[in-house]
């Protein structure tokens, strides 16, 4: 079930090491190849909280995490596409137009993608092995560092070859995300009947937060 993570660990490092490069690369100027590096923290700041909600929240009949992280890998491996491929997919001097914005668009994909993985695992796993998944958490973690940098290490100028490897990255995550399918069933979510509508829960929280 956390097999997900290594994948999305490996998109991370790779994304994370040749960005601002691989911006350079295209014509970006090195104030905007570095600048654009926030898109991430950014992106993360507000996605994971929303993602996390509307994931708790979700009575999809195929379960709450599935079709999020099924939705969020296949954004974003159009909008990798689009960023990675910018370079064939317009004329010299003019991909950084498409790169730069998709790289933003990438990062929202990506939180979307991977805000459910641990959300599935504490859903599934029993109270006793909640830290112990945590630990398997860390060590996935570590292989998807050792696997990115090796990535890297196939090209002497990896920004020449964007597209290809994040063919191999999305090969990756395509993979780990189809054996968590296959080992991790969900029940579909049902809404208590006394359970506040989301209008009410969010009056209700105003009203505590003007009287705290």
């Amino acid at each position: 079930m956390a097999l997900p993570q290594l994948g999305v660990q490996v998109m991370w490092i790779v994304l994370g090491s040749n960005a601002a490069p691989y911006l350079k690369h295209l014509g970006a100027p090195d104030f905007l190849a570095t600048l654009n590096n926030i898109a991430g923290p950014v992106t993360g700041f507000f996605m994971g909280p929303l993602v996390g909600s509307w994931s708790d929240r979700s009575t999809n009949r195929y379960g709450r995490r599935r079709p999020i992280i099924i939705g969020g890998l296949m954004s974003t491996i159009i909008a990798g596409v689009l960023y990675a491929g910018s370079e064939k997919a317009l004329p010299e001097g003019s991909a950084i137009w498409l790169a730069a914005p998709m790289y933003w668009v990438l990062d929202v994909t990506i939180n979307i993608f991977q805000t459910p993985f641990r959300a599935l695992v504490s859903d599934k796993a029993s109270t006793d092995q909640q830290v112990p998944m945590q630990a398997v958490f860390v060590i996935i973690i570590s292989a998807g560092n050792y696997i990115a940098y090796s990535l890297t290490m196939i090209y002497d100028d990896p920004t020449s070859h964007m597209l290809m490897l994040m063919i191999i990255v999305f090969a990756i995550n395509v993979v780990c995300v189809g054996i968590m399918m296959i080992s991790a069933r969900e029940t579909p979510f049902v809404r208590p009947e006394d359970a506040p509508r989301e209008h009410e829960a969010y009056a209700q929280g105003v009203k505590a937060f003007g009287t705290g």
